[in-house]
C-alpha cells in the first residue's frame, strides 16, 4: 500500500533541493560575486550598480504581475486539463508582452527624474532589458507543474557562466554597467530554454484576445499589488536614503543590505515548494493545511533566530570576508538587519502563504500598503538623526506592522 503523505513529503524535499539550487543560481552566485564586484569597482560605484538592480527588480515584478502567486495556483488548478492550460499559458504570455512598452515608458520617466542616472543611463536600459526577459521566462509554468528540476538546471548552468564572466571581465570603476550586462544576458538564454520547453510541452501558442487578456488582469492584480508593494517601498525609501548621505555612505549600506538579502532569499525555496503544496491541501483538507501553516511558521522562524544571532555575532567578519575592511562602516547596518531575518519569516508563513491560500489577497494588499506608508513616514522622521541605518529600522517597523494586521485579522476572520 503506498503511503501518500510519504511521497508527499518527498516530492516536497525534492522540489525544495532544486528550488534551493535555482536560488543558489540566482541570488548565492550573485552574493558570491560581490567580494570580487567590491573590491574591484569601490563603494560609489557598487552604490549606483546596487541601485540599478534594485530598479531591475522593480520591473521585473511588473513583468511578472502577480504571477509568481497567481499563474502558479492556476497552473496547479489546470495541469490535468491540457486544453485550459494551453489557453491559460496564451493570455499570460500575451498579457505580458503588452506591458512591455508600459515598462519602457517607466524606465524613461525614471531616467528623466533620477539624477544618478544623467551620466549612467545605459545602465537603466541594460537592466529593464534584462527584467523584461527574466519577466517573461514562464518559471510559474514550471513550478505550477512542480518541474523545479529543469528550473534549478537551466539557472544554475547559466548563472554559473555569468558568475565566471564577471570575475573575469569586471576590473575597474568603469567596469560596473558589465555586471548588469552579464546578467541581462543570462536572463535571455534562461528564457529561450524554459520558452521553448513549455511550448514543447503544450503543443501550441498564440496570442491570446484582448477579452482574454483583460481577465489576466482582473486574477492577476491582487497578487501584483502583494508582491509590487514591498519593492515600491523599498525603491522610494532608497531613493530617500541616496538624497540625505554620502555617495560611499550609500555603498556601505548597499553591502550590508546585500548580505541580509542573501540569507533572506534562503527562505525562498522553501516557500515556492511550499505554496503550490498547501493550496493543494487547502483543497483537499484544510485541518491538515491549517497544521502544516504552523510548522512552517516555527521552521522559518527558528531558522530565522538562527540567521540573526550568526550575523550579530559574526557581522564583522562577514564584512570584511564578503566585502573588504573597506566597508566596515557599514557593520551597524548589517548587524540592524540581522533583527528582520525571523519577523520575515513571521509575515511570509502568516501572509503570503496562509491568507493567499485563503484566497484574502485583498487585505493582504491593504495591510501591505499600510505598512509600507507607515514606514516610509517613520524613514522621513528618523533619517537625518539615524542615517543610513534608517532604512532596516524601516523594515523592521514594516514587518512588526505588517504581523500585527495579520494576526488581528486571521483571528477575526480565519481562525
Amino acid at each position: 500500500m503506498i503511503d501518500h503523505k510519504l511521497v508527499e513529503s518527498k516530492r516536497y524535499f525534492i522540489n525544495s533541493f532544486y528550488l534551493y539550487l535555482s536560488h543558489f543560481s540566482d541570488y548565492l552566485l550573485s552574493f558570491l560575486t560581490l567580494p570580487f564586484i567590491a573590491r574591484a569597482i569601490g563603494p560609489e560605484e557598487l552604490g549606483l550598480v546596487g541601485f540599478t538592480q534594485l530598479y531591475g527588480a522593480l520591473i521585473l515584478l511588473i513583468m511578472e504581475f502577480g504571477s509568481s502567486l497567481m499563474a502558479v495556483r492556476e497552473v496547479v488548478k489546470k495541469k490535468g486539463n491540457i486544453t485550459f492550460l494551453r489557453s491559460f499559458v496564451s493570455e499570460i504570455i500575451s498579457f505580458k508582452i503588452m506591458l512591455i512598452p508600459l515598462v519602457f515608458l517607466i524606465s524613461i520617466i525614471t531616467y528623466s527624474f533620477i539624477p544618478v542616472y544623467n551620466d549612467s543611463y545605459h545602465y537603466l536600459f541594460i537592466a529593464t532589458l534584462g527584467s523584461i526577459l527574466q519577466g517573461l521566462a514562464p518559471t510559474w509554468y514550471f513550478e505550477g507543474l512542480e518541474k523545479m528540476k529543469l528550473l534549478a538546471i537551466s539557472k544554475t548552468f547559466f548563472r554559473l557562466i555569468s558568475f565566471i564572466a564577471i570575475i573575469l571581465f569586471v576590473n575597474s570603476s568603469s567596469d560596473g554597467w558589465m555586471v548588469i550586462g552579464i546578467n541581462s544576458i543570462c536572463s535571455f538564454f534562461v528564457f529561450c530554454l524554459l520558452f521553448v520547453k513549455m511550448k514543447n510541452e503544450i503543443k501550441s501558442f498564440s496570442l491570446s484576445t484582448l477579452n482574454n487578456i483583460g481577465k489576466i488582469w482582473v486574477k492577476s492584480k491582487k497578487s501584483f499589488s502583494i508582491t509590487i508593494t514591498p519593492v515600491i517601498f523599498q525603491n522610494i525609501s532608497i531613493a530617500m536614503l541616496s538624497l540625505f548621505v554620502s555617495p560611499a555612505q550609500f555603498g556601505y549600506f548597499f553591502g550590508s543590505s546585500k548580505i541580509h538579502l542573501a540569507f533572506n532569499n534562503l527562505y525562498g525555496p522553501i516557500s515556492q515548494a511550499f505554496y503550490p503544496r498547501i493550496n493543494a491541501l487547502e483543497q483537499n483538507n484544510p485541518t491538515l493545511a491549517k497544521k502544516s501553516i504552523i510548522k512552517y511558521l516555527l521552521t522559518l522562524f527558528l531558522i530565522g533566530i538562527f540567521f540573526c544571532l550568526l550575523i550579530i555575532t559574526f557581522s564583522q567578519e562577514i564584512i570584511v570576508l564578503l566585502l573588504g575592511s573597506n566597508f566596515l562602516p557599514g557593520k551597524q547596518s548589517l548587524q540592524t538587519f540581522a533583527f528582520i531575518l525571523p519577523l520575515t519569516a513571521i509575515s511570509n508563513a502568516l501572509g503570503r502563504q496562509w491568507l493567499m491560500v485563503k484566497g484574502k489577497e485583498s487585505q493582504y494588499a491593504k495591510i501591505q500598503i499600510i505598512g509600507s506608508i507607515a514606514s516610509i513616514i517613520f524613514l522621513l522622521i528618523f533619517i537625518e538623526r539615524f542615517g543610513i541605518i534608517t532604512m532596516p529600522l524601516s523594515l523592521i517597523f514594516f514587518e512588526v506592522t505588517s504581523i500585527i494586521l495579520i494576526t488581528i485579522y486571521l483571528m477575526k476572520k480565519c481562525i
